[in-house]
């Protein structure tokens, strides 16, 4: 998988990367996957990439960043218990030359 992302992102042409995932990097299991995938993120930053990562764990929002790299958490749709989360939101993002913009979207 690290062969394949950081080849399809090393040849990638355009000034937004946007990474989705379902677990926010700082809960990998591995912290070496961790660091990797950060500072692989971090360089590309760097090199004038604008970078966001949207995860969706746990049942809250929130928004991060270090090191020029945006971290940004979408609550769970449902609370464990299986009752509405009433923290749910969507984000609306817009990608354009000037970088990365995005909004919440509150659902109740």
């Amino acid at each position: 998988q690290w062969s394949k992302m950081t080849t399809d992102l090393s040849s990638f042409t355009g000034n937004n990367v946007v990474i989705l995932l379902d677990k926010t990097p700082s809960n990998f299991s591995n912290t070496t996957e961790r660091d990797f995938f950060r500072d692989y993120l971090e360089e590309l930053s760097a090199n004038g990439k604008s970078v966001a990562v949207i995860s969706c764990e746990g049942t809250s929002s929130w928004v991060g960043q270090i090191n020029g790299v945006r971290y940004i958490n979408l609550p769970a749709l449902w609370n464990s218990d299986g009752t509405y989360n009433s923290n749910a939101k969507i984000l609306s993002m817009k990608c354009d030359s000037n970088g990365i913009t995005y909004d919440w979207i509150a659902l109740s």
